[in-house]
């Protein structure tokens, strides 16, 4: 299972974009509460992490011709309230970055982050952390 953090706030991977969210931070040096959406949230540039995503060996396919030269095989890591215009960055476990397979550019889809490959991996990549977050700042 996933996790996602959101300043503070961590809870079970399956966050929506609307899910109501209480949000403790400090302003002017006094502790307040604020509520907003995961949708207000990334909008206003705040990260989002989701960390300890698995990528089976079987979520890979190959793309012809591939978005990323040199890298036809691709896993889209499912992350709900992710947009194409949001940025993300892909931090793979040390296992994955030795395999030496992994492109180190990612790309934002409706509700996922793409990863690419050279080949498809013999075994299942563990990606240490996902932050995304909105594209405007």
């Amino acid at each position: 299972m996933s996790n996602v953090t959101i300043g503070q706030l961590t809870a079970a991977s399956a966050v929506s974009t609307s899910d109501l969210l209480e949000i403790e931070q400090t302003d002017n040096g006094q502790q307040v509460s604020r509520k907003a959406t995961v949708s207000q949230i990334a909008a206003a540039g705040v990260y989002r992490d989701v960390t300890n995503i698995t990528v089976y060996s079987t979520d890979w396919t190959i793309q012809s011709p591939a978005d990323m030269s040199g890298y036809p095989y691709v896993a889209t890591i499912s992350i709900n309230g992710v947009t194409t215009s949001d940025i993300a960055e892909v931090v793979p476990s040390l296992a994955a970055i030795e395999d030496g397979k992994l492109c180190p550019l990612n790309q934002t889809v409706a509700n996922g982050v793409r990863i690419y490959a050279s080949q498809a991996p013999a075994s299942d990549y563990v990606i240490d952390r996902v932050s995304i977050r909105g594209a405007s700042i």
